[in-house]
């Protein structure tokens, strides 16, 4: 895969994970963020641009499903 073509996994995956989040929908939400996981761990090593905030969006979004389950 292209540099390109992990830029689109990250893009979709953050994009995946803000509508599940504005759906209010708990299992698309979770789903988003495995999938964010996923993505992260392709790319991590990669050098691809959006990986930091992929890894933001990853870490808020686990901060917030932490407060809803406590």
């Amino acid at each position: 895969m292209s540099h390109k073509q992990y830029q689109q996994l990250i893009e979709n995956a953050i994009r995946d994970y803000k509508a599940a989040k504005q759906n209010n929908n708990k299992q698309k939400l979770e789903m988003a963020i495995n999938n964010m996981e996923n993505v992260f761990f392709c790319v991590c090593l990669r050098q691809v641009k959006g990986t930091e905030n992929l890894r933001q969006t990853i870490l808020e979004a686990r901060s917030s499903k932490a407060a809803i389950n406590s």
